[in-house]
């Protein structure tokens, strides 16, 4: 895994910020596998603390990019269907926000 995410420290960005920019971008192209190592193992690897892998994971999942469960570990959800949003209007609100935008509404033409 520290392969995967070599120089991942190097960023000015909080060390869970930068580790979870690091694994998106590893799920995202494939270099990881489905199961992520668990947050003790990670955290040893990579020299770290437990809680800055689990809130990188929390970050992860938040971005939709893992799904978690006590238990059972983490495992990277690119590339398969693992989410069916009901309300699609909300689920794209809910992924602006998780991202720190704040979606807002503008009146682009009111001629209509």
């Amino acid at each position: 895994m520290a392969r995967a995410l070599r120089g991942w420290d190097a960023s000015a960005a909080p060390l869970y910020v930068a580790l979870a920019d690091a694994l998106g971008r590893a799920i995202q192209l494939g270099t990881v596998s489905e199961r992520l190592p668990s947050e003790r193992t990670l955290a040893a690897e990579l020299h770290v603390s437990r809680s800055t892998i689990a809130l990188a994971y929390e970050t992860l999942q938040e971005r939709a990019l893992v799904e978690r469960e006590r238990g059972s570990g983490t495992v990277a959800l690119t590339g398969r269907p693992h989410h069916i949003c009901p309300d699609p209007l909300a689920c794209v609100q809910s992924f602006f926000e998780g991202s720190g935008v704040a979606p807002r509404q503008v009146v682009l033409d009111d001629s209509l």
